[in-house]
């Protein structure tokens, strides 16, 4: 049986009697970790998810992964290189607790997974597996040194904050009617604007479209009430915040003397 050739920087070729795929050669493999860590640090501060399609297509463009054991080996080495030097890992987003819904990203407008369904299940119906899904990069320094924020991005992030102690406090999930409800109630209403660096948002744009697409939300229609979105915690709530020191401090406002 004559031998195939990949054009994938491979040690050996693969032939189709035996099925196998050899790793990357050393220095393929670091040039191309090199180059995923360079993409995911220059494309942060879109502060969006990155899909496992977009990151291939960005770093291995010209290389043959059909098994996605490349990707594998790519991936694992440039976490180590992102964990070692700048404290930062790439993680699936799955593995935050939200499931994409495609390798292109969240569509708003499909149904989440039943109450009953495991994560895994969910990611595996949803394209959220190896095959596809969207990756957060996390910060895993154990005592990270917290720098002053300006006025613009600290008052974002205090909203972020109430959105989602908001949802906490409704059990994980909390209808769209409701949450803006409550946001109206604090004197933040749909059209009120929330002031940041670009003068400010609607509150309603934020809360369907920024926070969504930022990952610290999932929007989801109601799997009962088709005509109602509902929104849980995303990747970003979980994986790049600590849920237990927001806890403490909700504690501490609710517990507070008046």
């Amino acid at each position: 049986m004559p031998k195939r050739r990949l054009d994938d920087g491979m040690d050996e070729s693969m032939t189709q009697s035996q099925g196998t795929v050899q790793p990357l050669q050393d220095a393929t493999a670091e040039d191309l970790a090199n180059r995923l860590c360079r993409f995911v640090l220059l494309r942060e501060h879109t502060r969006k998810p990155i899909p496992r399609l977009e990151l291939k297509n960005e770093v291995m463009q010209e290389h043959s992964d059909r098994s996605g054991k490349a990707f594998k080996q790519v991936m694992t080495l440039a976490n180590e290189k992102l964990r070692d030097i700048v404290g930062l890992e790439l993680v699936l987003e799955a593995d935050g607790g939200a499931i994409a819904a495609d390798e292109g990203g969240f569509d708003a407008t499909q149904p989440g997974p039943s109450q009953g369904a495991s994560a895994s299940q969910a990611a595996s119906k949803s394209g959220a597996g190896a095959a596809g899904g969207r990756y957060v990069l996390v910060n895993r320094l154990e005592d990270p040194v917290a720098m002053p924020l300006q006025d613009a991005p600290a008052i974002y992030l205090a909203f972020v904050e109430v959105v989602l102690n908001l949802i906490h406090q409704s059990a994980g999930q909390l209808d769209e009617p409701k949450l803006f409800e409550w946001l109206e109630v604090l004197g933040l209403s749909r059209t009120a604007t929330l002031v940041n660096a670009d003068g400010g948002e609607k509150i309603e744009g934020l809360v369907s479209k920024r926070l969504v697409a930022e990952a610290y939300l999932r929007r989801r229609k109601k799997v009962n009430d088709p005509d109602t979105y509902e929104y849980t915690p995303g990747a970003r709530a979980t994986l790049n915040r600590s849920v237990e020191r927001a806890d403490e401090f909700r504690e501490k406002i609710l517990t507070r003397e008046k």
